[in-house]
């Protein structure tokens, strides 16, 4: 559509829309466009010059991000699914479908959810060839994401064990009880050490494993064979307990299993103080947006 706008940008034409995702504004700057959107956010310029630039107010964009839309097991797996695995091009709601195993009809009806959001963009007509969805603010997407994860963390079984060197225990002896039995990966400071070296300590060991484990007593055999005891506070060790399929998620790093870089980033910025540091420092080193 821009395409069909002559070149230079007529002065009193403004393109108006609910929400200009970051990745559209862009495109308008390309054009020189003169913009709106009901978030508050604009840029015009008018035949004498005058330019009038605004960003997005606050409590619109906090209306916008709440009205209508929860976060729920399916919206989350989709969202990760979508930053850890970015789709290039056009993809259908059937293709995610198929790599997460939540029914079409669902995850049509988060896409249209997303793209209210400005997270995704519908391709083409409602359906046949041509027709789809692009991903175009993942940006905006991973801080929504990564916003509910911090205030809705999982089920988490704390453990501690005197440890001289917490990496070691972890490619020993963790990893032997854990490999046979357990899907399991690392996050938090452990997770960063492997994939995206940044600090030299690991104060405490994050580990993601299979919810299912946490209630049918395997992660507590493991932890019993590993010498580490169940505490309430202090600890030097938390399981988080997290599905099957957004542990496939992860990624392998010098053998070692790791979450997916936007949960490894989510889980970081949760910790706050250096952690929202260490969390910038994968945001650009293995995410790019």
């Amino acid at each position: 559509m821009l395409e069909d706008i002559p070149s230079p940008w007529p002065r009193q034409l403004v393109l108006v829309a609910q929400r200009f995702s970051s990745g559209a504004i862009e495109q308008l700057a390309e054009h020189d466009a003169n913009w709106v959107d009901e978030t508050g956010a604009a840029r015009i310029e008018t035949a004498s010059g005058l330019l009038v630039i605004r960003d997005p107010s606050d409590e619109a964009v906090s209306s916008k991000a709440t009205i209508g839309f929860r976060w729920a097991a399916s919206s989350v797996e989709i969202a990760e699914l979508l930053l850890a695995d970015p789709p290039e091009g056009i993809f259908g709601a059937g293709q995610l479908a198929e790599q997460s195993g939540w029914s079409p009809a669902q995850v049509s009806k988060l896409l249209r959810q997303f793209s209210a959001r400005g997270w995704v963009g519908k391709v083409g007509g409602s359906r046949g060839v041509g027709s789809g969805w692009r991903l175009v603010d993942p940006a905006g997407l991973l801080d929504a994401w990564t916003q509910h994860l911090s205030a809705h963390p999982p089920v988490t079984v704390l453990a501690h064990r005197v440890l001289r060197d917490p990496m070691q225990f972890v490619e020993t002896d963790l990893a032997r009880e854990l490999n046979p039995h357990i899907p399991w990966a690392l996050s938090g400071w452990a997770g960063l050490a492997v994939a995206a070296p940044f600090v030299t300590a690991v104060p405490v060991i994050h580990v993601a494993v299979e919810a299912n484990a946490v209630l049918d007593g395997r992660l507590r055999d493991a932890m019993r064979a590993t010498r580490l005891r169940e505490v309430d506070q202090g600890a030097r060790i938390e399981f988080r307990a997290l599905s099957p399929f957004i542990l496939s998620l992860g990624m392998k790093q010098r053998a070692l299993p790791v979450v997916s870089a936007p949960r490894l980033y989510a889980d970081l910025h949760a910790l706050g103080g250096r952690g929202e540091e260490a969390a910038n420092h994968v945001r650009e080193e293995l995410l790019h947006v």
